[in-house]
C-alpha cells in the first residue's frame, strides 16, 4: 500500500482535497485512536488542506484553537445523521471555487443543522424516503431535500 504522504499526494493528483477526519477523537465507535494526524501535526498540517472540527454531535476544540483550516463533516453512514454539523462556504458554486475556499479557509463557517430549522424531522425522512421533495420557505428560497434509502445499515 501507499505510505500516508503518497495518499496525501495521490487524492491532490486526482483533484482531491486530503481532509484529516476526527483529528482529535481519542477513542472512536470502533475502539481506534484518530490521534495520529495530530500527534504529528508538524509533519502534516503542510500537506493536509483541511482538519474536521466537527462531525455529527462534536466539536474538536483543538482544532479550532491551533487555527488550522477546518471543515465540519457528517459521517453520514444513516438517514438520522443528516442532521449534524455543516459546513458553510461563501464562494461561487463551482468545485474548483469550493475546493480552493476550503483551502485558504476564508468565508468558512460551520452550523449546527437540525430539523426543526425546514419543519421536518427524522420519521419524515421515512415517508419521503421514495421521493425528493422541496420544502418552500418563502418565495425566494426553496430548500431541496434529497431521498434517503431507509434500509441503510
Amino acid at each position: 500500500g501507499l505510505s500516508i504522504i503518497q495518499t496525501i499526494a495521490e487524492i491532490h493528483a486526482q483533484g482531491g482535497l486530503a481532509i484529516a477526519s476526527h483529528p482529535h477523537e481519542v477513542k472512536t465507535h470502533w475502539g481506534k485512536n484518530t490521534l495520529y494526524f495530530w500527534e504529528n501535526i508538524d509533519r502534516y498540517a503542510p500537506l493536509l488542506d483541511a482538519w474536521e472540527v466537527a462531525n455529527r454531535d462534536d466539536l474538536f476544540n483543538p482544532i479550532g484553537l491551533k487555527r488550522l483550516p477546518f471543515v465540519a463533516n457528517s459521517d453520514f453512514h444513516k438517514p438520522k445523521h443528516i442532521f449534524s454539523w455543516k459546513t458553510v462556504l461563501f464562494c461561487e458554486k463551482h468545485p474548483e471555487a469550493i475546493k480552493q475556499c476550503i483551502r485558504i479557509n476564508r468565508d468558512v463557517s460551520i452550523t449546527l443543522y437540525r430539523d426543526h430549522r425546514i419543519g421536518f424531522g427524522y420519521g419524515d425522512l421515512e415517508r419521503a424516503a421514495r421521493l425528493d421533495f422541496a420544502v418552500e420557505k418563502s418565495e425566494k428560497e426553496i430548500i431541496v431535500v434529497p431521498a434517503f434509502g431507509m434500509n441503510s445499515a
